[in-house]
């Protein structure tokens, strides 16, 4: 597959050996897919450390200047994108051992290079030195510019990068740092992703990092260098946010540099290795200069590949761009354009459901307040209500105590009520008798009296009122004391109809009406007299024993003895 990038056109870098570039064959192309990761990060900075070293060449003329990152935001820094210039390259960590011998090799291709720097009037002091030992030249510094770049100050990394269409990441935690354990994290990870972001933001076409051997990977080197502080695993951080930013790419991964002078290819030939596949080896900081510049020089041979290189004296002797060419792609722009929108949706969604969470969060929390509300007002009625309760204690337990008293009233005025309606049908009875010429035993009053104490139960009584005690005195209804009238009166005027014998008064018949008249006046006065005699209760007449009962008997003999006697013979 032919890609639609255009090589710059420059001049040779000296010792780049220069060979005829064939073009991609189709069965290059690896369709590994790519991983999306939407990581929400935390947004801030924080103060950076540094420190230095030095060694030959210039390199050594202009120091090396080493800074600690602080934690970044993971969205790319805003910018507006521009015209972008092809020939121009922004160089992060230009100041550096590897970043100076990177500075001299572009230079030397004929680009034009924004280093970046935190001391720019330094960087540029340093350069005029290097100017003196003929390290530079005259016409190269005219296309050198060096501008402020602060990786704690992300928000300046888009003017730092301008109109460069290509950017080269050379920074990393110093040997100096090695009891820091935040820069790893700050270096290689958080700031080398800051500033993918903001290149990606910015319109860049085309991004190299240089990372380490044994990124990504478990084992022997990995786990070595993961001893200082998890370096690796922050550098894959980068790696992997680098491959999701949908610019073109290029992930170098050197073996040791550490020990190997420039002087190191004379003796060693590079080689270069997919992903993952090289455990070991040493290569020289300009070894990895030249194979940078000859991957932005030859940009369709370097797109999307990570590249693990060594040198090794075995090695053939090839160009960097044979080299280069024979690593397949791992992922075509095609490809690429589509995971950059599925991230850009899951971007979307992702700050969809942040926005949603922040208002449920405030709905919470209002919630929160209202029912926090709720419980003191809560706790207000359950104190308010504690107090009246005190408060009316006593008014209940006398209330209680009144409740106790009106049911003992109520029991005795209904047993008076009871008693009295007994009396008025005991006397109602012996009224009725005596009217008759009757005298009622005491057990037929008792019996009258046990009616009127037990009267038979109703069906559906109606509801009446309570008897008052002092019933017995209250004047009868008026028309109970008209019928008790009417019948008095028809009794008298059917005993006054009555013929008259001419032997009652021998034989004790009916007397004649003014003799029965005076007779029943007599014995009314002697009722009366006989009432005042009997005890105050009601119920003496009742319940007064057989003695009061045979002294009437007595007196009634007498009377008829005497009335026997005063008969005509």
């Amino acid at each position: 597959m032919k890609l639609t990038v255009n090589p710059v056109k420059a001049p040779a870098a000296p010792g780049l050996r220069q060979s005829g570039v064939q073009p991609f064959r189709s069965g290059q192309c690896s369709r590994r897919r790519v991983a999306i990761r939407c990581d929400a990060g935390k947004t801030g900075t924080k103060k950076l450390g540094g420190g230095g070293g030095s060694e030959g060449g210039l390199g050594g003329l202009l120091g090396t200047i080493t800074r600690s990152i602080g934690t970044l935001p993971t969205k790319g820094t805003a910018a507006k994108k521009g015209p972008k210039d092809p020939r121009t390259v922004f160089l992060a960590g230009a100041t550096g051992r590897l970043g100076a011998r990177v500075l001299r090799e572009l230079l030397a291709a004929g680009f034009k290079v924004r280093a970046g720097a935190r001391n720019v009037d330094a960087a540029k002091s340093n350069t005029d030195i290097a100017l003196q030992f003929g390290l530079l030249v005259p016409e190269q510094l005219s296309r050198l510019q060096w501008v402020e770049f602060d990786l704690e100050e992300p928000e300046g990394m888009a003017a730092a990068i301008g109109n460069a269409s290509r950017v080269v990441c050379a920074v990393g935690a110093p040997e100096s740092a090695t009891l820091d354990a935040s820069a790893p994290k700050r270096i290689d990870g958080d700031g080398s992703i800051a500033l993918v972001e903001a290149a990606a933001a910015a319109g860049v076409e085309q991004f190299v990092l240089v990372t380490s051997l044994g990124t990504g990977k478990f084992g022997f080197p990995a786990a070595v260098l993961n001893l200082f502080w998890g370096v690796l695993k922050q550098k894959r951080r980068a790696e992997e946010a680098l491959e999701r930013s949908g610019m073109s790419y290029c992930i170098v991964r050197p073996g040791g540099m550490e020990r190997p002078t420039d002087d190191y290819k004379n003796t060693h030939n590079l080689t270069l290795k997919p992903r993952d596949s090289t455990f070991g080896g040493q290569v020289s900081r300009l070894q990895v200069a030249e194979l940078v510049t000859a991957a932005l020089v030859n940009p369709e041979l370097a797109a999307n590949k990570c590249l693990e290189l060594v040198a090794e004296t075995s090695a053939p002797a090839a160009s960097l761009a044979e080299l280069l060419d024979s690593l397949p792609t791992e992922i075509t722009k095609e490809e690429q354009e589509q995971l950059a929108e599925v991230e850009a949706e899951a971007r979307a969604e992702l700050a969809a459901a942040q926005a949603a969470l922040r208002e449920a969060q405030e709905a919470v929390a209002i919630s929160a307040d209202k029912l926090a509300e709720l419980n003191d007002a809560l706790k207000e009625a359950k104190a308010a209500e504690k107090e009246v309760r005190g408060e009316v204690a006593g008014v209940l337990r006398d209330g209680k105590a009144a409740s106790s008293e009106l049911a003992a009233a109520e029991a005795a005025a209904d047993k008076a009520a009871r008693e009295e309606a007994a009396a008025r049908a005991v006397l109602e009875a012996a009224k009725k008798a005596g009217a008759a010429g009757q005298l009622l035993s005491a057990k037929e009053l008792q019996a009258v009296a046990q009616a009127a104490l037990n009267p038979p139960a109703k069906e559906q009584a109606a509801p009446a009122r309570a008897a008052s005690p002092f019933s017995l005195f209250a004047p009868k209804p008026a028309q109970q004391q008209q019928q008790e009238e009417e019948e008095e009166e028809e009794e008298e005027e059917s005993v006054a109809a009555r013929p008259v014998s001419p032997l009652a008064g021998l034989f004790g018949g009916r007397k004649a009406a003014p003799v029965q008249e005076e007779e029943e006046e007599k014995e009314e006065e002697e009722e009366v007299v006989e009432q005042a005699a009997r005890p105050a209760s009601p119920f003496a007449a009742l319940f007064g024993g057989r003695k009061q009962q045979q002294a009437v008997e007595e007196e009634e003999e007498e009377e008829e003895e005497d009335s026997v006697a005063a008969r005509p013979v």
